[in-house]
């Protein structure tokens, strides 16, 4: 099997995973983490200007698998925590405190990374800067960030 067979192979399983995950966790706790890991990737610059906001805001809501979601929460939630974000220290201490709400299911948890990891290579550059960022929530979220093609 190619290295593109692989990947395409693995792109098809996670996206499956995802939307598995998203139609099994319905419910506002799973919407603010996958909300929060979105808005921590789109940040995972440094920065977030209105214009990622906009684009990931739009990601999310043509996404198939998160249109489960109520549209303006999807806005309102994710403006939040984007404005979160741009407070500093303590303003993404808030935002990973909503996503480790899904810590105590593995499951939710993983689905959350795998979303994560979506949203960092929609725009077709996975960068360094939003792997590491995956993979610290990983961490906190008490997965192997290995699982995911994530560094160590």
């Amino acid at each position: 099997m190619s290295w593109l067979d692989e990947m395409k192979r693995k792109a098809q399983a996670a996206g499956k995973a995802i939307q598995t995950g998203v139609q099994k966790y319905r419910n506002k706790e799973y919407a603010n983490a996958v909300l929060g890991v979105c808005a921590m990737v789109a940040a995972a610059d440094g920065h977030i200007d209105d214009s990622e906001i906009g684009t990931t805001i739009a990601f999310i809501q043509q996404h198939k698998d998160l249109q489960v979601f109520d549209a303006a929460y999807i806005e309102k939630q994710f403006q939040h925590y984007a404005d979160e974000l741009k407070r500093g220290q303590f303003g993404k201490a808030a935002v990973v405190q909503d996503i480790l709400a899904v810590k105590k299911d593995a499951g939710q948890a993983a689905s959350v990374i795998m979303v994560a990891c979506e949203i960092g290579a929609s725009d077709g550059n996975f960068d360094e800067n939003e792997k590491k960022v995956c993979s610290q929530l990983c961490k906190q979220l008490g997965l192997d960030p290995t699982s995911f093609d994530l560094p160590a």
